[in-house]
């Protein structure tokens, strides 16, 4: 990133000269910034003057009680910014494992500064691969889930569209387009979760690279 690419990141909280000197923050990479909502959350934060994140506070709900353990460990090496908007904005979803269904109600989060993102993790595996699972996930919800205030209804217009648009490719199968975009994402959190030291499989860099490649081959032959 450019000196001036890293000091609009910031919404310009940090001084230039600051930053030209390498004193800005250590997490501070483009792949924070690939998307839009990236870039709105990354300024929201440092606004805010880079509140420290309570990694304890990961609302974790599920039966695999087991994991909870693995996850909170997994937080510690999310940079602050997305684990400051995990535990205000995100419920994590323990799935897997021994338990083949479960029941809880519904967790409040501590203040929440947009509608709440669900982000689901099979807990059944090898604590490598859960924490780069999660890793992964906690990248999508920063990079791509969809900003939507806390005043709008859950289910708006943009909510009934969102409907009928999967329904549509349920039916007919994606186009090359959706793949290609589907595979850009997946390959821009993966490279964010690689670049904070996860090692799992949904940490492959280099798969998900060779993923997007087909994709983007695929897509200009059509």
């Amino acid at each position: 990133m450019t000196l001036e690419e890293r000091f609009n990141a910031l919404g310009g909280t940090v001084p230039r000269r600051v930053l030209a000197a390498g004193r800005g923050p250590g997490w501070l990479a483009d792949g924070l910034i690939a998307t839009e909502a990236g870039r709105i959350r990354l300024q929201r934060y440092a606004l805010a003057g880079f509140p420290p994140p309570d990694r304890r506070r990961l609302c974790v709900v599920g039966g695999e009680f087991e994991a909870a353990d693995t996850l909170h460990a997994a937080m510690t090496r999310i940079p602050d910014p997305v684990a400051a908007h995990a535990v205000r904005n995100v419920v994590v979803v323990a799935v897997g494992g021994r338990y083949d269904g479960w029941v809880t109600g519904l967790p409040e989060l501590p203040d929440p500064e947009e509608q709440p993102g669900i982000v689901a993790v099979n807990a059944g595996g090898a604590p490598d691969e859960v924490a780069a699972v999660l890793a992964h996930e906690l990248a999508h919800a920063w990079l791509h889930l969809p900003m939507v205030p806390l005043s709008e209804p859950r289910l708006g217009p943009e909510s009934a569209a969102c409907a009928r648009e999967v329904t549509r490719a349920v039916a007919v199968g994606p186009s090359p387009d959706q793949r290609f975009q589907s595979a850009l994402f997946e390959w821009q959190v993966a490279r964010l979760a690689r670049s904070w030291g996860f090692t799992g499989t949904a940490a492959d860099e280099a798969e998900y690279g060779t993923q997007l490649r087909r994709a983007r081959l695929e897509r200009d032959r059509k």
